[in-house]
């Protein structure tokens, strides 16, 4: 699904996040002795090189185009087949619009492209695990439009057709999912 700086931004404000409230038993073990030394991680590194990391992310990327792209074609039917793909959060921002589409009768042809990936970071936790990547990458809209049922374009004639893009991926399961992509408003580095 095409994200506009504008449609992120109303999308952000649409998806609240939601506090969970736990409580507690009153069940505790009294006499278990509190341990004296921090733990130890014992995962093994998920990338040995940024080229590695790099080689994941354009593998993750591709498959979360490829489906997303499948799912438009089919007009916003089966949002689901993302979830293999993509984090939680970034889903539920998907299925969102999928369902919007279905809604409007809508639905694409063609597919989306990317090029020109960089690695940017690796992100860590507190013990230093790999916990995410964020690349930068240019994603070409100008393959793909969105019909209604008439067969009728409904994207923008002056429509940005390829967008400057940094997108993260979070460590799931020993693969990447997409957890979000951002515009980059920094300096085009898309070759046009």
């Amino acid at each position: 699904m095409r994200r506009t700086p504008e449609g992120t931004r109303r999308a952000a404000i649409v998806l609240a996040a939601l506090a969970v409230v736990l409580s507690l038993s009153g069940c505790f073990a009294e006499d278990e002795p509190a341990p004296t030394t921090p733990p130890v991680p014992t995962a093994t590194p998920v990338f040995a090189t940024e080229e590695e990391a790099l080689a994941a992310a354009e593998e993750a990327y591709a498959n979360y185009l490829r489906v997303s792209d499948e799912i438009l074609l089919d007009g916003g039917d089966r949002p689901e087949r993302l979830r293999d793909y993509a984090t939680a959060d970034m889903y539920e921002l998907q299925a969102d619009g999928f369902s919007e589409m279905k809604e409007e009768n809508l639905h694409a042809v063609g597919e989306t492209t990317f090029d020109s990936i960089r690695f940017q970071s690796f992100q860590s936790n507190s013990l230093d695990e790999v916990t995410g990547v964020v690349v930068y990458l240019c994603t070409d809209y100008s393959r793909i439009d969105i019909l209604n049922a008439d067969g009728d374009s409904v994207v923008l004639p002056d429509r940005v057709e390829r967008t400057s893009d940094e997108v993260t991926f979070q460590v799931g399961n020993n693969t990447l999912l997409t957890a979000s992509v951002d515009y980059w408003s920094g300096d085009n580095f898309c070759e046009k």
